[in-house]
């Protein structure tokens, strides 16, 4: 098993700049295809929206206090957790 700790200041601005700026052009349309051309399929959209924006943020993510709390509490968001490896 993997441990994985990061200070949430870090970890936040992270997500902020990449991850959350991807949805948030997505969801406004702007969002083309990657520079080779391809789009990813909506299944994997899909997905990350499932699991990283409703299950772990609980869509709150603009909500920076809500996530400190989220990742202090013990539940962090899925970048956090714990991963089996092998």
């Amino acid at each position: 098993m993997l441990l994985n700790y990061r200070d949430f200041d870090g970890f936040y601005r992270s997500c902020e700049r990449t991850v959350w700026a991807v949805r948030v052009a997505a969801r406004a349309g702007m969002l083309g295809p990657r520079s080779d051309g391809e789009v990813p399929p909506p299944e994997f959209r899909h997905i990350i929206e499932k699991l990283i924006w409703q299950d772990d943020f609980q869509d709150r993510f603009a909500e920076r206090t809500r996530c400190s709390g989220c990742m202090r509490s013990g539940s962090p968001p899925s970048a956090a957790r714990s991963r089996p490896t092998g």
